[in-house]
Parts: C-alpha cells; sequence; structure tokens
C-alpha cells in the first residue's frame, strides 16, 4: 500500500504540474500558428504456426489501430493530443454497452515550451512517446498495435552554435 501512496503521489504531482503549465501556456495557444488534425487506421493479419505438432491448427488474428491526433503549434508552445483504439477484431461482444472502453486509450497528450523564461531550458510535460538506444529497453515499439507512451517530463537544453 505505501508503494501505490508513493505512486500515486508522484502521479498527482505530474497531473498538477502539467495542469499548471497547460494553464500558463493557454493564452499562447489560444493564438497558435497552426493547427493540424491527422490519423491513421492500420490493420494486421497474421498467421501463427509456431507450434511443432503437426495436429495444431494456425492461430489467425486479425487486429487494428486506429488514432486520431490533434497538434497545435504556435512559435514556442506546442501541445498535442492523441487517442488510440487498437483491438483484435471480433474480441468485443458488444461496443454500444461498453462503458469501460478497454480498447481506447489515451497515446499520448503533452504540452511543450521551448524556452521557459528565457532561461534556454525546453521542458515536454506529459503523456508521450519516449525511445532511448534504439528502443531496446525503453522505447514506444510503434511496431506493435497497441505501443507504449510514457508519463513524464523531459527536460532540453541546446549547447553550442546553433546558427
Amino acid at each position: 500500500m505505501k508503494n501505490f501512496n508513493q505512486l500515486f503521489g508522484v502521479r498527482a504531482r505530474l497531473v498538477t504540474l502539467g495542469l499548471a503549465a497547460g494553464v500558463v501556456a493557454l493564452p499562447a495557444l489560444a493564438q497558435a500558428a497552426s493547427v493540424e488534425v491527422g490519423g491513421q487506421v492500420r490493420y494486421r493479419g497474421e498467421a501463427d504456426i509456431r507450434d511443432f505438432n503437426p495436429d495444431t491448427g494456425t492461430d489467425v488474428v486479425n487486429s487494428q489501430r486506429a488514432r486520431l491526433s490533434v497538434k497545435v503549434d504556435n512559435e514556442q508552445y506546442h501541445g498535442f493530443v492523441q487517442v488510440q483504439d487498437a483491438r483484435v477484431w471480433g474480441e468485443e461482444t458488444d461496443t454500444l454497452s461498453d462503458a469501460s472502453a478497454d480498447s481506447l486509450d489515451m497515446h499520448q497528450a503533452f504540452l511543450k515550451v521551448d524556452d521557459v523564461l528565457d532561461t534556454g531550458v525546453g521542458v515536454q510535460v506529459g503523456r508521450q512517446e519516449i525511445n532511448f538506444a534504439d528502443e531496446r529497453l525503453v522505447g514506444a515499439v510503434d511496431w506493435t498495435q497497441n505501443a507504449r507512451s510514457l508519463d513524464g517530463i523531459v527536460l532540453s537544453r541546446a549547447f553550442g552554435d546553433q546558427g
């Protein structure tokens, strides 16, 4: 229970920080230079015959991933929201009465500020795809149908001549 409370406390702080950053950036985002709406639908059919027993049949799976995103940019502030629905066809019996919406998820929702208070430090707060070391340990693994995103803060600082 102690670990749950610690984890909940960290998440609550991250959400509060994200909301505070959003409130600070709202006036700038309201005067956005560009708004981009995007989407993706990806179908994947798979046949799995990894069993060495000839009496076992082939597992055939049809799945899909659909994404809808909105990106808002201005000179220094950027916002991005992306919902994702990933499902295996035939697994969800009744979408009309499925209140839990198990397959629909907020894949990414973050706010990015390029230069916080003219310090040269950029910050990106929220749920985002993060890739390190060719995604071997930490990454979005976008080749899977449901992919991965992480809640967090990314700080950045440019050094040297940027010209």
